[in-house]
Parts: C-alpha cells; structure tokens; sequence
C-alpha cells in the first residue's frame, strides 16, 4: 500500500513506454522545461545515468536521452506525441557485447504515441505507444547491426470522489526484428595463406515477450490517498505478487507442479 496526494492512480510496476529508456537504468540528472500555449503544451526533457551493473566491480555503462514531446487537447480526447533520441556508450538497449561483435555503444530513435479518452462519470482510457530504432556501432567483426523495437502500456481508470480503481497492461520495450551482420572467416587458400570472409546475419529478436498486469485501488484517507496494488507475471510460472510502497517485496503466491498453492510472505 502507499499514500499519495496524487489525483491518479498510481502504478509501481507495469511502466509506461517513457518511464525507462528501455532497460534497466540509474538516473542521474534529468532537465526539463515545459511551455503551454492555449490547449497545446510543448515539453523538452533531457537525461543522463548510467545502466545497472551485472557484475560487482563492473564500470557501469553511460546513457544520454533527449526528447521532446507535443501534446493537444481535442474535446473528451488528448494526443500526445514525441520523437527522441538515445545515445550509449558500451551497451546496445542495455545488452553487453565483446568486442569481436562491435561492443562500443549504439544510437537509438524513438518515436512515441499517446492517446487519452475521457468517457465520462469518471471513466477514462489511454493508449500509450513507443517505436525505437536501434544502430549499434560498428567494430570488430560487425559491419551493420540493426534493430526495430516497441513497447506499450494500455490503461483504463475510474476515478471517483473517495476512491479509484485502474488497470494497466504493459510490454516493456521489446525488439521485434533485426540482426547483427558479422564478416565471419569462411575459408582458407593454403596456396596463398589468405583467409576468406563472407557475412553471416545474427537473429536478435526474442521468441518470448514479457506482458505485466497490474491493478490498482486507491481510496481517501484523511488529506491524501492509500492504493493498494496487485501484480501478475506469466511465462513458465503463473505467479501473483505484492510490494509495499517502497517497492519492497512483501508475498508472492503461485502454484506448484502437484496443482498446490505455495505462498511466501514477508515476516519482520
């Protein structure tokens, strides 16, 4: 559960297209100036971090991101658009390559929809959609490396006088195609002691996608808010889990292979 003044419901897992640069990240300076004009409002952000270290004592990798975005008012309807652009050093979305397959960074362009519907009595929509594409340096063995990514998240919200209810699906930024084209050693002329290179394509589009489901309820207490939010992750485990508004873990529940319920709780 956490207590907030905000109006909106508050979601603490299923993210946003925006919320992230499209991997896991520590921010560590964000700008942003933002200027309304009548129904229309033009924002300019900026950001640098760095991205999670896998392994103690690891350098972590550096980001840059700066986006602008437009947003209109239309009646009952909102629109929201946005281009970007990222820029990292050592990582390509966040993966780490050696050397041979390039391994210098890459620059990514994003492009962001938004889309939000008043319904009336409180009901609300939103569709929030981001394309990303990705140019990986070139070095080593690679000569071209390119990929085409999305993520998106999907809301529908009642917001009432005392209490809200929401639910949210989201995908996090996914690659849906592209490949990295080495120049492989494919033979060698013994005459001559010279080896031969062709290209070779590299798939690095996942055959899996992640889907988070996350509900939310939020009700008045005293000035503020209380929400209580609940999630569900599917794959090889169907699994149901709660946290705490830290985003500290608190009970996880899911079901064995015999079909019985196992349920951890955390005890302090």
């Amino acid at each position: 559960m956490r207590r907030t003044g905000r109006q909106a419901a508050s979601w603490l897992i299923a993210n946003e297209p925006a919320d992230t640069p499209g991997f896991d990240a520590n921010r560590d300076v964000v700008v942003g100036i933002r200027h309304e004009l009548g129904r229309m409002a033009l924002t300019v952000t900026g950001e640098q971090g760095k991205a999670r270290r896998l392994t103690p004592g690891e350098i972590a990798p550096r980001y840059t991101l700066l986006t602008t975005r437009v947003d209109r008012a239309l009646g009952m309807l909102r629109i929201g658009v946005a281009a970007g652009m990222l820029r990292e050093d050592r990582t390509v979305l966040g993966a780490r390559f050696g050397a041979a397959l390039g391994g210098q960074g890459a620059t990514t362009k994003l492009a962001d929809l938004d889309l939000g519907l008043a319904l009336g009595e409180g009901w609300s929509l939103r569709g929030q959609w981001r394309q990303a594409w990705t140019n990986a340096d070139k070095g080593g063995m690679l000569t071209d490396g390119r990929l085409s990514s999305n993520a998106f998240s999907f809301d529908v919200v009642r917001q009432g006088r005392i209490s809200r209810i929401g639910l949210r699906l989201a995908q996090p930024l996914r690659v849906a195609s592209g490949r990295f084209r080495l120049n492989m050693p494919s033979s060698y002329d013994y005459a001559t002691l010279t080896t031969g290179y062709s290209p070779a394509d590299i798939s690095l589009a996942p055959k899996g996608r992640e889907l988070d489901l996350e509900a939310n309820y939020g009700r008045v207490l005293g000035a503020g808010w209380v929400d209580a939010n609940h999630y569900r992750y599917s794959g090889d485990v169907n699994k149901d889990q709660w946290f705490d508004d830290s985003g500290r873990w608190v009970k996880t529940v899911f079901k064995a292979s015999d079909g019985s319920t196992i349920e951890y709780i955390l005890q302090e």
